[in-house]
């Protein structure tokens, strides 16, 4: 079943997990909203390191996309794996600026 995974909205510009799986499972991540909830252009990026926390142009699935005020991105993804060390991660140009929303699923969870 499709359900929010996660959710963030990071207050500094460092990039930080958003979502980790916990436990070695298959998942399957297949959408990742990204809201601009302020009245100035940002910058946001979208990272996913299968088996660590390298957070850069190596694992950008999304890098320093602009986003209007108010703006939403929706990356639409066929993200599957199954370690419990992956992660998913995000940056935004400006603290408290945007609201990352993780949704999919994982396998043989019980809701």
């Amino acid at each position: 079943m499709i359900r929010q995974l996660a959710q963030a909205r990071p207050s500094g510009t460092s990039a930080v997990s958003a979502w980790t799986p916990g436990e070695a499972a298959p998942y399957r991540i297949v959408l990742v909203s990204i809201c601009n909830v302020t009245d100035n252009a940002v910058d946001v990026s979208l990272f996913h390191d299968i088996d660590g926390t390298t957070y850069d142009e190596t694992t950008a699935l999304v890098w320093k996309h602009t986003l209007l005020a108010g703006e939403i991105l929706c990356y639409e993804s066929e993200i599957s794996d199954y370690r419990a060390a992956g992660n998913l991660a995000v940056r935004s140009s400006v603290g408290n600026a945007a609201t990352f929303s993780v949704y999919g699923e994982i396998q043989g969870e019980r809701v």
